[in-house]
């Protein structure tokens, strides 16, 4: 049996979808740090196989997030397979954020992950094999108007994969970088585009954050460019859960972002890397 340890079973969208594909291969034993246990058995109530739930934030200090990883070590030796899922989005222009929704934006998206990287790797080192699979965000290759924190967070997760990589590997540890475009969840069509505070914006900042809302609320100018969170969960499952030697990054762009894409393409290849396209 494999140990997983998964982010964001209970968030819905992608996270969940990964869970559940997860779980429905009898070959991995499922362990998900959740803000509310009692979310995750409520939504998981009616599935054959349920994740263990373990309570976690992702904001806690690093000696918790050993703790937590510790106690499953405790009964297992190793993680096998580490999933940072979790994550949050929020199209605001850098002057409506606060010191409050950076230090969020950046303990959701960026430390949170990396501390529960840094609690695993001594397990991995220690077998000589494992994998960590970071859910960043095609926002984590290429930028956005108005979402300037967002796109910080997730390029720092990207950057940080990358480099962890390049000593992960002479322990046998394979480091991926996923990065998603737009899903269709309703995160993307309410919550993500969220009540800003509009009094510290200039009349033209509002008007580009309002005329992206609409954008963003309008499913059909995005519908050939989204796809399901269950075929999301599946692409990843076959090509880099379930992948002996997985690439360093994979995109799921659905054209979206298309020729900004291609650029960072090229760019990546004149360093010698290798950004593979799942669709």
């Amino acid at each position: 049996m494999l140990i997983v340890l998964i982010t964001g079973a209970t968030g819905g969208g992608l996270s969940r979808a990964l869970t559940l594909a997860l779980l429905a291969e009898d070959k991995f034993i499922v362990y998900a740090p959740v803000r509310s246990i009692e979310k995750g058995e409520s939504l998981y109530k009616n599935e054959k196989r349920k994740p263990i739930f373990l309570k976690h934030d992702l904001s806690d200090s690093y000696n918790k997030v050993q703790e937590l990883v510790q106690g499953i070590e405790a009964k297992h030796g190793a993680v096998d397979l580490l999933i940072n899922s979790a994550g949050m989005g929020r199209n605001w222009p850098l002057e409506c954020e606060s010191d409050e929704t950076m230090v969020e934006a950046f303990n959701i998206n960026t430390l949170g992950p990396i501390r529960l990287c840094k609690a695993v790797l001594n397990g991995m080192k220690r077998k000589k094999s494992g994998q960590i699979i970071n859910v960043s965000s095609i926002g984590g290759f290429v930028p956005d108007e108005m979402t300037e924190i967002y796109n910080a967070s997730k390029y720092a997760l990207t950057g940080f994969s990358e480099s962890l990589q390049l000593t992960s590997r002479h322990f046998g540890i394979n480091v991926t970088v996923v990065g998603p475009g737009p899903m269709d969840t309703p995160s993307l069509w309410s919550s993500v585009v969220k009540d800003y505070p509009k009094e510290v914006c200039d009349k033209k900042t509002q008007e580009l954050i309002d005329g992206k809302i609409v954008m963003m609320r309008d499913f059909k100018k995005f519908s050939a460019k989204v796809t399901k969170p269950e075929s999301a969960a599946n692409l990843i499952m076959e090509n880099v859960v379930n992948n002996p030697k997985p690439e360093l990054f994979y995109m799921m762009t659905f054209g979206y972002c298309q020729d900004k894409l291609d650029a960072k393409y090229k760019d990546l290849q004149s360093y010698g890397l290798k950004l593979s396209k799942l669709v």
